[in-house]
């Protein structure tokens, strides 16, 4: 196993591809790959580059079919197909040489290679693209977490507070049966939300990982503060 991040290039790359690798090997070959290198967690990380032609060429002579099955080994297979289709009016492939295709089969085919095969299938138009995907994808593989699709944006406005009745209308949408209009006619009638807090801030600070930023808008999230009532004066 390479230390991780480290990048090795097949020999039989161009010399522009190799100028990227940390070792130049045949090991990639064994693979199926052209490129290959183990992520943070130390799983491995495979790109297959073909350009269209030698894809359409490949196919042909079977190497591709043997690359794929090769790529079983590893744990994050890629093929990326570099340069652009070039259709014909009746709806073929321009090529230099290769099988006949046409732009259906050609849809067909990479479909199949990300399904059948689970290999990502990543257009690029040239080489220059080729070594600046390969770069990005080993920098995200080096990275310890991948949350930033997970979390969700911070708040801009009062969206995400009690104090917002879009946000009550929304929230309450979550309870099966309760449509928008629903929502809104309880909201309306009840000037705020139906939610309240079971527990404390106390018991919220008591959590781990809770500081007292996170509680109260926890609470704010649900729980409008009660108004004060004016005290009538004795006549």
């Amino acid at each position: 196993m390479t230390d991780p991040g480290k990048l090795v290039v097949s020999s039989t790359e161009p010399e522009m591809l190799k100028g990227i690798a940390d070792v130049v090997s045949t090991e990639p070959e064994k693979f199926g790959v052209d490129f290959m290198w183990h992520g943070s967690e130390g799983k491995l990380w495979g790109v297959q580059r073909k350009t269209v032609n030698d894809l359409l060429q490949s196919l042909f002579d079977g190497r591709i079919q043997m690359e794929l099955q090769q790529m079983s080994a590893v744990d994050y297979p890629f093929l990326i197909i570099e340069g652009t289709i070039r259709p014909t009016t009746d709806g073929m492939i321009l090529k230099d040489y290769g099988p006949d295709m046409s732009v259906e089969q050609w849809r067909s085919l990479t479909l199949s290679i990300d399904l059948l095969f689970n290999v990502r299938v990543y257009p690029v138009a040239t080489v220059t693209d080729t070594i600046n995907t390969i770069k990005s994808f080993v920098a995200w593989s080096m990275k310890e977490e991948h949350s930033s699709l997970l979390r969700r944006p911070a708040m801009k406005s009062t969206w995400g507070t009690a104090d917002s009745r879009d946000y009550l209308v929304w929230l309450l949408q979550s309870v099966p049966g309760v449509g928008y209009k629903t929502a809104e006619t309880v909201i309306t009638a009840l000037g705020t939300s139906p939610y309240r807090m079971r527990v404390t801030r106390d018991d919220l600070l008591e959590i781990e990982g809770v500081g007292p930023k996170t509680a109260d808008a926890i609470i704010a999230a649900v729980q409008a503060p009660t108004p004060k009532r004016k005290r009538r004066r004795k006549q």
